[in-house]
């Protein structure tokens, strides 16, 4: 009986750092798509470049990560499983909430010039 439940336990934290890592690299993926599309916009329209390369974004605005991962924790979303489509809502909220924060985070701490809100934008689309 004990030995049932240590196993269990194993497994959940096992799916929990999966699921965690799963979202760090979809995370870095959208970054580097949305860095990516940000570079075309610049070409195609002639506007102002970015001023930072996505090592830049992906190693020095780890707090904009750390803050996605708190939202979906928030939202139970690691440790209880839902039908589809209450986690895809849940998942939904958290992104956005996301980018809500960080964007007022950008926008009220004056880091326009360090970031992007385009790119913010484009994260949060991928």
């Amino acid at each position: 009986m004990i030995h049932q439940q240590i196993l269990y336990s194993y497994r959940n934290i096992f799916s929990i750092l999966i699921l965690l890592l799963g979202d760090v690299f979809a995370y870095c993926f959208a970054l580097i798509f949305a860095y990516v599309s940000r570079l075309s916009i610049n070409y195609i329209f002639n506007i102002v470049g970015l001023q930072f390369t996505i090592e830049y974004f992906i190693l020095e605005l780890w707090w904009m990560l750390a803050i996605f991962i708190i939202f979906i924790a928030s939202m139970n979303l690691y440790s209880i499983r839902q039908p589809y489509w209450q986690e895809a809502k849940k998942l939904f909220f958290a992104s956005f909430m996301t980018f809500i924060l960080i964007f007022a985070i950008v926008s009220l701490g004056k880091m326009n010039n360090d970031i992007s809100r385009v790119l913010i934008l484009l994260l949060w689309f991928y």
